[in-house]
């Protein structure tokens, strides 16, 4: 059991079950089953990530520093990171993706991406008032008290 994770981790285990990640403020770790052994493989920070299906590279999506998001694979071996595919610009919230998953035969990815929605709302045909009307208003919806 560990402490000292970054929030919203999530451990994965690899393909073969003789490693899991362990993401820190340091980076990405990955730790032996037996918990004896671990190596910093990445110093950035996922957003999301999973295991190639051979348990030799580590799949994830990073936010790089002009906001855009990356798919990444991380060699285990060397730590060397090499981008796969630019995602889009990320949305400024706390989690712009969640989960990744890598299709058998390693060519597909699917996550899910946050997407803004909202409406604008125009009013037309508004009459201002002014303060005479306003106050002849406010008082007549209070009933008026007499001593």
């Amino acid at each position: 059991m560990r402490s000292d994770g970054v929030s919203n981790a999530t451990p994965v285990w690899s393909s073969k079950d003789d490693w899991i990640t362990w993401e820190s403020d340091e980076g990405l770790l990955v730790v032996s089953s037996d918990g004896r052994r671990e190596r910093l493989v990445h110093s950035g920070q996922f957003l999301a990530h999973t295991w190639s299906l051979d348990g030799q590279e580590i799949i994830g999506i990073e936010e790089n520093d002009d906001k855009r998001l990356e798919l990444r694979a991380v060699s285990i071996a060397t730590g060397q990171a090499r981008l796969l595919a630019d995602l889009g610009p990320s949305l400024p919230v706390n989690n712009p993706v969640k989960g990744l998953t890598i299709d058998p035969a390693g060519r597909r990815a699917a996550t899910s991406i946050a997407r803004l929605r909202g409406d604008i709302w125009l009013m037309s045909g508004l009459k201002r008032r002014g303060w005479f009307e306003r106050l002849r208003w406010a008082f007549s919806r209070a009933p008026i008290e007499t001593p």
